[in-house]
């Protein structure tokens, strides 16, 4: 069930309008049969490692509470560790080992028949690091135990962000979900908001977008050099503008219960350095790598060069996260490198001017260094982005198009970003000013007006899933 499918809104619907009618000490129950629901329709065979994951860290979480024996909790804690990082390995990188394996023992496939063709379970990357987290900070000290079964088993599987985040702390997300909330049609309509801006984007730019993207990024090499530079200059920006979508439902779907969901992007593409990227680009995972592998590592040596090859091995394991692929690996390992250079620069003292224009020419350079790796991250596989940049590099200026059923979708888009850039734009200056238009309320329904026009006249026909559903 995918958030821009009729299933979904259907389900929010129902749901939502039963939310507010049923008996406080019952809400609950309603939003977790809700979200059981939600994902035993895309994968009813995978709903036992929801409930795995839940059982396993609701009892250890409740564990390491209960005793002061420093050996026991520490115990707890490593079989709540090892019981999802061994659900995670098996469903998640059985293949890759696999395929690596047959590779340096120069053998064929370890696994055959189904084995080998197996379903990825949706939203275990998420999940099964939100739960430990959990287990983490009951260790940590930093939470207290979750007594309430029924509210811990919604904080892991809340459908809102149980597919593709964001991955939310307890502290933050179980007393937000233990709360009373009236009817209030202010935070529902600001929901709803959220809700079209995602459909917008993931619609009609992103759906629009995909022709291109399919062409250069499917198998084959049938795509012209003009084709191989146009995606790898917006290859960043589609994988933002799908994954924002997604998040921006979620916060709406969220937002409509009362919830407050972490916002995932802070205006990446204003980074100033690739480190300042990372830090404004899908900010719950981040900081949950930060904060239970990073930080634990670094603080093993204050030794600089430890720290560089820290950053590395850390971006490494976030493209491993990703995907079971050489290419996600890839991904990752250079966008460590990108940062070590920069803090070696910065080392150094080998920095730009800081003004305007130094920083406009720093967010360019940004910019074309994720994009460098978003190639790697969106190809199938590490040798067709090497084709990708080849045929970038080779200069045979061949600027014709392959099919020109994708210009008017083009187009669309790019009229379409232009539209969400400048009003964005918008907001930011409506609120320096008090007298602003856009505070009109005739105004801001003309502007939902139009966004639903365009979602109805011009959304892709064909769309494809977010890609951040593969994780």
């Amino acid at each position: 069930m995918s958030f821009h499918n009729v299933e979904y809104f259907l389900l929010l619907i129902f749901s939502a309008s039963i939310y507010f009618i049923t008996p406080f000490r019952l809400r609950w129950l309603l939003l977790l049969i809700v979200s059981y629901f939600f994902y035993g329709y895309s994968q009813l065979d995978f709903i036992w490692l929801l409930l795995v994951s839940t059982f396993i860290d609701y009892s250890c979480g409740l564990s390491i509470s209960k005793t002061k024996n420093k050996r026991q909790r520490r115990l707890f804690l490593i079989v709540s560790i090892i019981t999802n990082l061994s659900i995670l390995a098996y469903f998640k990188y059985r293949l890759l080992i696999d395929e690596t394996l047959g590779y340096l023992l120069e053998t064929s496939s370890f696994l055959s028949g189904p084995a080998a063709n197996f379903i990825l379970p949706i939203g275990i990357s998420f999940f099964t690091l939100q739960s430990m987290g959990y287990t983490i900070d009951v260790y940590r000290g930093k939470k207290a135990a979750e007594r309430h079964l029924g509210y811990f088993a919604l904080y892991v599987a809340y459908f809102p962000q149980l597919i593709a985040g964001p991955i939310e702390r307890a502290n933050k997300l179980l007393p937000q979900l233990k709360r009373y909330y009236n009817f209030d049609w202010e935070r529902i309509r600001s929901g709803l908001i959220l809700i079209l801006v995602g459909l917008f984007k993931k619609l009609v730019i992103v759906g629009n977008l995909s022709p291109l993207m399919d062409t250069v990024y499917g198998n084959g090499d049938q795509y012209t050099w003009l084709e191989a530079t146009a995606t790898a200059g917006l290859s960043m920006f589609y994988v933002y503008m799908d994954f924002s979508s997604y998040t921006d439902i979620a916060r709406g779907s969220a937002r409509i219960y009362g919830v407050n969901l972490t916002e995932n992007f802070n205006r990446p593409f204003s980074a100033l350095s690739v480190r300042d990227f990372w830090q404004r680009w899908h900010i719950s995972l981040t900081r949950w790598i930060f904060d239970y592998l990073h930080q634990p590592l670094a603080s093993l040596s204050e030794n600089s060069y430890w720290r560089f090859y820290l950053t590395i091995i850390t971006f490494t394991i976030v493209g491993l996260w990703h995907g079971a692929a050489f290419n996600f690996i890839l991904w990752g390992f250079v966008n460590g490198v990108f940062i070590v250079v920069e803090k070696l620069f910065y080392k150094q003292n080998l920095i730009l001017p800081k003004n305007r224009l130094w920083d406009n020419l720093r967010k360019l350079r940004t910019f074309c260094l994720v994009n460098l790796g978003a190639v790697i991250f969106l190809s199938p596989s590490v040798e067709h982005a090497g084709t990708v940049f080849l045929k970038i590099v080779s200069f045979q200026m061949d600027i014709s198009i392959s099919n020109y059923a994708m210009v008017f979708p083009l187009l669309i888009a790019g009229i379409a970003s232009a539209s969400w850039f400048f009003s964005r734009k918008l907001v930011d200056f409506q609120k320096e000013k008090e007298n602003w238009p856009f505070r009109n309320p005739i105004f801001r329904w003309a502007c939902y007006l139009i966004i639903i026009i365009f979602i109805a006249n011009f959304s892709a026909p064909d769309q494809n899933a977010f890609i951040y559903f593969q994780f």
